[in-house]
This record gives structure tokens, C-alpha cells and sequence, in this order.
């Protein structure tokens, strides 16, 4: 599966965030040398509708995710930033499946684990979209402070940058989703048939799954919604960046996006808190499952 969304490749990602770290170089040194982290706090922009949702984000495990997806961004390993995330990694669970009897139940908990991954890559892949933006819209915000003559000859610039986020839903979006609601049915079905049986050990790895799969597809579904609406605010301000270059209507394209860009924050912080919020949970069923497996290879 391709996991990019046609953004750029893991080498091409590299060189983004190089970029990235040149041009933040004075703002990372005036954080510095004021004691102020240059990277956003991960509760700061917590919205706090969902009891259930706000008690998720401000937990430890969360906490560790956001710190972990940043400071990839500054690291010059040559990895893939979603083995980096991902716990416990593709190895060791391939050893641990190949080490216990290869019945239909470790079929489907294998099943879980590859589109679990698959969804690691998708939020990992997006999480460079949303640098890939602010990296576009953070200037603007500058420009938007000029006088009008100038403004309209700055806006130029900014019309050829390539819409960073997906028009979803993407192939390999869908694909993932579908394929997590097919084994959610799949695993359901076998529990059903196997209850009489009490196999207690293989019914609690298909519950796990089971949930697991059911609460990665509702994650992959807001995640979508949200995509979708960032994908359309961006080509909403490039459609108003257009118009910018007329002099007469300057000041107006100004206000508009001055009132867009603010609300672009938002909708970037919401995004950027599920994307944690999905890639946790994502490494929390895999340890309990892993565990699992585990168990039931050294009781063997």
C-alpha cells in the first residue's frame, strides 16, 4: 500500500524538514534563550466538548506520542518517522506470530496488526501535511501586515503552492477503513461461533481486536472529515489569494484572509490532536494484543 497520498517521499520529507529547521533557526534561538520550548504545548489547544476525548489527550501515553511525532521532525535519521511511532515495532511482532500455533484467530490479530501499521502511516503521513502547511501560511500571516500595493504583488506567490492536504477520500484511505470494518465483521462472526467453546485466551485477543479495529475506523473517520475540511479552506484561500492580486480589491482579500488563517489554526491544532490522539491508541491495542501473544507463547 502506498502510504503518501502522492505528498513526497520519505527521502524528499527529509530534505522539507531540513528546510524547515533553517528557516526556524532565529525564531528556535529567541525561544531559547527566553526558557520558551519552540514547540507547542500538546494541551493548549484542547477542545473540551468530549469528556472522554479531553481525558485521552491529556494522558501520559498521549503526552509521550506528541513529543515523539515533533522531535522527528528535527532528527536526521534516515528511519521511517512511523517505525519510529509505532510500538511495538513490525519485527518483533512478526517473531512472536511465527512462534505460536497459526490458527485462524492469530490470522485475523495478524490482520489487526498490518492495518493498524497502515493507519500509523496515513496519520504519520499527514502530520508532515500539516507542517507542509503551516510552513506555506506562516508568512502569509506577515504579509497580510503590508501595505496594499505590496500585499498584491506578494500574494503571487503564494498561487502556485500545491494544496497540501489529500482530497479524500484517497484509495488508500478508503482501503484502510474498509478493510478494518471487514475484520471488526469477520472477528465478530468468529466470536459468535466459538463462545460455546470457551476458549477464553483467543476470545479476549478477537474482543481486542475487535475493538481496536472498531475505534481505529471511527478515529480514520474524523481524521477524514477534518482532512476535508482543511483541503477546502486551502483552495478557499487560494481562490481569495487570486483575487489579491488586484489592487482595488486588496484590502478586502486582506480581511477575508486575516479572518481564514485564524480559523486554519484551529482547524490545523483539532487535526493535529486526533492524529496523536489515533496514533496512540493505535500503539496502546498493539502492546495489549503483543502481550497477549506473548502470553500465550511462553504457556505453550
Amino acid at each position: 500500500m502506498n502510504h503518501c497520498f502522492g505528498v513526497r517521499s520519505w527521502e524528499t520529507q527529509r530534505q522539507f524538514r531540513r528546510g524547515q529547521r533553517r528557516e526556524r533557526g532565529e525564531t528556535e534561538f529567541r525561544s531559547e534563550s527566553s526558557g520558551i520550548s519552540p514547540i507547542q504545548s500538546p494541551t493548549s489547544t484542547i477542545n473540551l466538548t468530549n469528556r472522554a476525548y479531553h481525558i485521552a489527550v491529556r494522558s501520559e501515553s498521549y503526552t509521550k506520542i506528541w513529543y515523539k511525532i515533533h522531535r522527528i521532525d528535527d532528527s536526521e535519521s534516515t528511519s521511517s518517522p512511523a517505525s519510529t511511532i509505532l510500538e511495538p515495532d513490525k519485527a518483533s511482532i512478526s517473531r512472536a506470530l511465527t512462534e505460536i500455533p497459526q490458527t485462524k484467530t492469530i490470522s485475523l490479530i495478524s490482520d489487526y496488526f498490518d492495518y493498524s501499521e497502515h493507519t500509523n502511516h496515513l496519520c504519520i503521513d499527514l502530520h508532515y501535511s500539516i507542517g507542509h502547511a503551516r510552513t506555506i501560511y506562516d508568512p502569509l500571516k506577515d504579509i497580510l501586515l503590508l501595505p496594499s500595493p505590496e500585499i498584491s504583488i506578494a500574494f503571487g506567490r503564494f498561487q502556485t503552492a500545491a494544496n497540501p492536504f489529500p482530497e479524500l477520500p484517497s484509495r488508500d484511505f478508503d482501503t484502510v477503513q474498509h478493510r478494518l470494518q471487514a475484520l471488526r465483521d469477520l472477528l465478530n462472526t468468529e466470536m459468535k461461533r466459538r463462545r460455546w467453546r470457551r476458549k477464553s485466551g483467543e476470545i479476549m485477543q478477537m474482543e481486542e481486536a475487535a475493538k481496536g479495529a472498531f475505534v481505529l475506523r471511527n478515529e480514520l473517520r474524523t481524521i477524514e472529515r477534518l482532512v476535508c475540511r482543511l483541503h477546502a479552506t486551502v483552495e478557499s484561500n487560494i481562490g481569495w489569494l487570486r483575487m489579491g492580486e488586484r489592487t482595488e480589491v486588496a484590502m478586502m482579500v486582506v480581511l477575508e484572509l486575516r479572518r481564514n488563517l485564524s480559523g486554519f489554526d484551529v482547524q490545523l491544532g483539532d487535526l493535529e490532536q486526533h492524529l496523536c490522539s489515533c496514533l496512540n491508541f493505535v500503539n496502546q491495542t498493539r502492546v495489549k494484543l503483543f502481550h497477549q501473544v506473548m502470553f500465550r507463547r511462553n504457556t505453550r
